[in-house]
């Protein structure tokens, strides 16, 4: 004869739908490790260029002014000036420039993958997030029909129990 108190367990519909690609872009776009590797990349490109301007030849122009003599005197015939120029080349060094290109090309190209590599993985954490989701609100709506469906054979059970058509134990 003691009433029940029944607690309502729906979740309720406020289910939102994300777009895949645009959550995985946001996960890229918010990574600290990912800028990491972009900003050693475009480092690496530096130095690939870095290596490449040593096969260009240098020309250095130097000034310079200043007193000299034996006594603090500053005068135009103690006056001291220069002013040279060096042009420099290196036409022939056993390959050494070619090589260090080609090991900063190299190293570009692994970070480059590297970071691919990451982007992907980060897709995939994402994906695999997505899925989950998806799981649990399919699970959800499952547990919802189940509660309906137990509700409605409750009611139907408590009627033909007020008739007198069902034991107490059923009921």
């Amino acid at each position: 004869d003691t009433s029940l108190t029944i607690e309502d367990v729906r979740i309720p519909q406020t289910q939102e739908y994300f777009v895949l690609q645009d959550l995985q872009a946001n996960a890229l776009l918010f990574r600290e490790e990912l800028r990491q590797l972009q900003e050693a990349v475009k480092a690496q490109r530096n130095g690939v260029k870095l290596n490449r301007s040593s096969l260009l030849p240098g020309l250095s122009f130097v000034f310079d002014y200043g007193y000299q003599g034996e006594e603090y005197i500053f005068s135009e015939e103690y006056d001291y000036w220069m002013a040279s120029g060096v042009f420099s080349w290196t036409l022939f060094n056993g390959g050494k420039n070619k090589a260090s290109i080609q090991k900063a090309k190299l190293e570009q190209m692994r970070l480059e993958t590297r970071q691919l590599e990451l982007e992907n993985q980060v897709k995939l954490d994402v994906l695999t997030a997505y899925q989950n989701l998806k799981v649990v609100i399919e699970s959800i709506k499952a547990a919802e029909d189940e509660l309906t469906s137990a509700e409605q054979n409750f009611d139907i059970v408590s009627k033909k129990w007020a008739e007198g058509m069902t034991p107490q134990i059923e009921y």
